[in-house]
């Protein structure tokens, strides 16, 4: 993925109005100085140009760091530092509210449950949250390339009982498992009153695709590989979209900022989100991917203002209020 340059005044308009995040992961927004931190204290070396800040990181590269960060994430103090540290940066992006995305799991000091409440606690007792300055809820994500039906019911039976949690997503490596496997888990959700989003379309799978619309979640992700039947289908339900820009470039699947498909969905006036998906991964933050957005798809700034504002009539309607002591 290319480090593209964007302009400064761009930048700082973006920075100055209010935003909306609904698809950020908790692991992935880890900062570039924090995993620096924990690699050296679990005495990691990394070859390479991996920190190099002038250095374009390869998708391999990418994939490098994911396994890097699960491997040092895994103890009840690294969670709620990472935690900490996201609903910082966000806030600091002017962003009124925000989703955050985690597979629930075990670690060496916790349950996977305890895991969740860790987390609650951290939002709960964040200054952003209790001087009201961003609402931010839980989204529990089922993993399809490490979960089976079970773990993913379970996934929803931990949300069941969290008040701040307001939906399940689907996500993981798109390339293992199938949708239909968990869909019991997400009529599960559904009657529990949960919303749903899902990662949708990023291989070519119509026929995966066509199930996950069938089921008409909440929102979807991505949607990144789409055969006609399923792009004129979309354009008819209007299932908001979750578009991250440098996500889909890093990985490759788009090929550039210049073609992403953004432009094509703004154009037919569907309902778009525009998020990070991955702060530290990708090097991004939401003020840049709406920068990249009008710098290099050349959507005009009135319209990026719109979807800007018209972002929070998709968010997830739980909110999470301070504790009360």
């Amino acid at each position: 993925m290319s480090i593209l340059p964007i302009k400064k005044e761009i930048l700082d308009y973006y920075k100055s109005i209010p935003k909306c995040e609904l698809h950020a992961h908790l692991n992935g927004s880890i900062r570039e100085n924090t995993l620096r931190s924990l690699l050296k204290a679990n005495g990691t070396t990394i070859s390479g140009h991996i920190f190099d800040s002038y250095h374009n990181r390869t998708l391999s590269e990418c994939f490098t760091l994911f396994d890097l960060i699960h491997k040092v994430t895994n103890s009840t103090e690294v969670i709620s530092k990472i935690t900490r540290e996201m609903l910082e940066d966000f806030s600091a992006e002017n962003c009124k509210h925000l989703e955050i995305r985690t597979t629930p799991r075990s670690l060496r000091d916790c349950t996977s449950e305890e895991y969740v409440d860790l987390i609650i606690d951290e939002i709960q007792n964040s200054h952003a949250v209790k001087s009201k300055q961003m609402n931010v809820s839980l989204v529990l994500s089922i993993n399809r390339g490490s979960h089976d039906l079970n773990d993913a019911l379970r996934v929803v039976e931990i949300a069941t009982k969290k008040r701040i949690v307001s939906g399940i997503d689907f996500s993981g490596n798109p390339f293992k498992g199938k949708f239909a496997d968990f869909l019991p888990a997400f009529q599960l959700a559904r009657k529990k009153n949960l919303k749903t989003t899902l990662h949708f379309a990023e291989k070519m799978d119509p026929q995966e695709s066509m199930k996950m619309l069938d089921f008409v979640p909440d929102r979807i992700g991505h949607a990144n590989y789409l055969n006609t039947e399923i792009r004129e289908r979309l354009l008819k339900m209007k299932i908001p979209l979750e578009i991250c820009l440098s996500s889909n470039v890093a990985t490759e699947s788009v090929k550039s900022y210049q073609l992403h498909h953004l432009s094509c969905w703004v154009k037919n006036d569907y309902p778009v989100v525009i998020c990070t998906d991955d702060l530290g991964i990708f090097r991004t933050s939401l003020s840049k991917e709406y920068a990249f957005a009008e710098q290099y798809t050349k959507i005009p700034r009135k319209l990026l203002t719109q979807i800007a504002k018209k972002s929070f009539q998709y968010k997830f309607p739980k909110l999470v209020l301070p504790k009360l002591h």
